[in-house]
């Protein structure tokens, strides 16, 4: 049986993000367009906490996954708050600690710890004002910097694409001067949140989020993107809930 082949734009009718591929021609750094943000103030390179005191109700996830080597800088404005960021991998962040794959975590007493997929790896001294940090992967290695200076290589290994993850517990604490790092000719995947259109039985909450507003059962809720994918692209899901069996 031969296959036919689909060359008409398609149109995505699944929640979560669209994904363009594109080869930018990046310097060294490169400014971060946030998505999925939640609790937080963006202000240029800066993020801020807006939201109440606590993990899981604020954070953001970079728009841009790189491939190969690459990693995330920010500096550290303030010493008395609790915030992460780091890197994930592409399709899995959401505002919460625990989904950071590779987080350098200054606290609000001005120790220095790193986290792993939410576990604690280790304490790596204490930390000032105005110090930088770097998490970066080269080969399949992950490394963590401050101010330049190497402090410990995860004994995790990754090559999937990775975006800038970061999550933030005190209110009013900031990332400062948050930052790509990457070469000029990094590959990236870009992500575009997702505009609704045809909406029925269902509204659209915090972090692009379809709920089911109308009974229980197939056919009487659903939307579509506003836009279409014309050339290599998809769709990506964050899964808030267990799925239930199907019933047929």
């Amino acid at each position: 049986m031969t296959k036919n082949k689909i060359s008409f734009p398609l149109l995505v009718v699944i929640a979560g993000f669209l994904m363009f591929n594109q080869i930018p021609s990046y310097a060294s750094t490169a400014t971060i367009q946030w998505v999925a943000k939640e609790g937080v103030q963006v202000n240029g390179n800066n993020l801020k906490k807006i939201a109440s005191t606590g993990w899981g109700n604020a954070g953001a996830v970079s728009n841009k996954a790189f491939n190969g080597d690459g990693g995330v800088s920010f500096t550290a404005n303030e010493t008395n708050t609790f915030r992460m960021i780091g890197l994930s991998k592409f399709g899995s962040a959401d505002s919460n600690y625990l989904t950071i794959d590779y987080a350098i975590y200054p606290t609000a007493n001005g120790i220095l710890l790193i986290y792993e997929n939410g576990n604690y790896i280790g304490t790596f001294g204490t930390y000032a004002s105005g110090d930088t940090f770097k998490v970066e992967r080269k080969g399949a290695d992950i490394k963590y910097y401050r101010n330049a200076n190497l402090i410990y290589t995860s004994a995790t290994l990754t090559q999937v694409p990775l975006v800038a993850d970061a999550a933030l517990y005190s209110y009013n604490s900031t990332l400062n001067n948050v930052v790509f790092v990457t070469k000029a000719n990094t590959e990236f995947t870009e992500n575009h949140e997702i505009t609704w259109k045809d909406l029925v039985g269902v509204s659209v909450g915090v972090n692009n989020t379809l709920i089911k507003t109308a009974t229980t059962g197939w056919a009487n809720a659903g939307s579509a993107s506003t836009k279409t994918i014309d050339a290599d692209g998809g769709v990506y899901i964050l899964l808030q809930q267990r799925l239930q069996p199907i019933e047929c």
